[in-house]
C-alpha cells in the first residue's frame, strides 16, 4: 500500500467548466518508473469510500504525484482520475 506524504483540497472547474473537488496526492516516489497499479487503486477506493461518506456534493478528481516532482502544476490535471 502506499504511504501517503500529503494532500491537499481544492475547488476549481473540471474539463467541462463544472465545480469539482481537486484531490492532489503526494506519494513517495515510485521504486520504478511508476507505482504500481493495484496500490493507486487502492488509494483511488479509499478516497471515493471516504468522499461517498461524508457526502462530498460535487464530482471529486484525485490527483496522485511524486513527492519530489519539482515541474508540478496544481492546474494540470492532465493526468487526472475523474469520478
Amino acid at each position: 500500500m502506499l504511504s501517503v506524504r500529503a494532500v491537499d483540497f481544492r475547488v476549481d472547474e473540471d474539463s467541462e467548466g463544472n465545480d469539482a473537488l481537486i484531490v492532489d496526492v503526494v506519494l513517495p516516489d515510485p521504486v520504478g518508473e511508476t507505482w504500481l497499479l493495484d496500490d493507486v487503486l487502492k488509494l483511488h477506493r479509499m478516497i471515493d469510500d471516504a468522499a461517498i461518506d461524508v457526502g462530498v456534493p460535487i464530482r471529486w478528481i484525485v490527483i496522485p504525484r511524486q513527492e519530489t516532482q519539482e515541474d508540478y502544476d496544481p492546474a494540470d490535471t492532465g493526468d487526472e482520475a475523474r469520478r
